[in-house]
């Protein structure tokens, strides 16, 4: 969605089963829900899940979706409903490579 860098509260894109959404009958995930990321470096929820880290490429997969009310919330889902189990998901969101955010040094370049 857009061209924008998304950033994950914390080191690891650990997917639990209750943010994704199930279609029992295959045991395959719909696209409608995923793990959370952000498209601000600031946003509150990240420093209180260890702070920002960039996502780097996304597998084909996968993609990111905005959700819900806050606009600069986004989730990884999958690409395609029904076409991951929840194992083939979390092994797609290993593949994510996540970059500690120095907000210090991002401070500096504008001037604060």
């Amino acid at each position: 969605m857009g061209n924008y860098v998304y950033y994950r509260g914390g080191p690891k894109l650990n997917a639990r089963i209750d943010e994704v959404k199930l279609e029992r009958s295959t045991n395959r995930l719909k696209s409608s829900h995923g793990v959370s990321v952000y498209n601000r470096s600031d946003h509150h929820n990240l420093n209180a899940h260890g702070g920002a880290y960039t996502l780097g490429s996304i597998p084909i997969q996968l993609r990111v979706i905005q959700r819900g009310k806050d606009t600069s919330h986004y989730e990884i889902v999958p690409a395609q409903a029904l076409a991951l189990t929840f194992e083939e998901y979390q092994e797609y969101l290993d593949q994510i490579v996540l970059t500690r955010v120095d907000l210090r040094r991002k401070e500096n370049k504008r001037g604060d």
